[in-house]
């Protein structure tokens, strides 16, 4: 790549992928993308839900948002060691792809190269000692963690 790639802000990205609604292609650096952590990403969650949220989801890590559109959603997510988070789904069908580390789901232990494909169904999982980074695709715009 011979161009340095933009940063885009996150209001931005949530509603666009450079322009035409995430419709027009676009090159990234994923070393390159803003990190996201728990003062920003609880900033997006609706003021009456935020104080749950903060306190389910602090300090799990940081979202690095890569695609935003209606149709595709792709994030990289970098867990912090040995957290978890329950029982939840985001309202959108959903793919997991392990990069490094170990993410356990259940009985099941992902690793570097592995991943897991779930409907817009519940599913929880817990990183392992060394953290975990992951892919995340989904099929649209995810919700914030649904528990209900």
């Amino acid at each position: 790549m011979n161009k340095p790639i933009a940063q885009a802000p996150l209001g931005a990205m949530l509603q666009d992928v450079g322009t035409e609604a995430g419709t027009k292609a676009c090159y990234f650096d994923v070393a390159a993308l803003a990190g996201y952590g728990d003062d920003k990403l609880s900033s997006l969650v609706p003021e009456a839900d935020r104080e749950q949220w903060s306190n389910e989801y602090k300090g799990l890590g940081r979202t690095y948002p890569i695609v935003l559109s209606p149709e595709m959603t792709v994030l990289k997510y970098i867990a912090n060691p040995n957290v978890g988070i329950g029982p939840h789904h985001h309202g959108v069908n959903q793919l997991i792809y392990v990069l490094k580390g170990e993410l356990h789901m259940g009985t099941n232990v992902l690793t570097a190269g592995m991943g897991y494909y779930h409907p817009a169904k519940k599913y929880s999982w817990k990183s392992g000692p060394e953290g975990v980074e992951f892919l995340e695709v989904y099929s649209g715009y995810p919700a914030s963690p649904i528990t209900k």
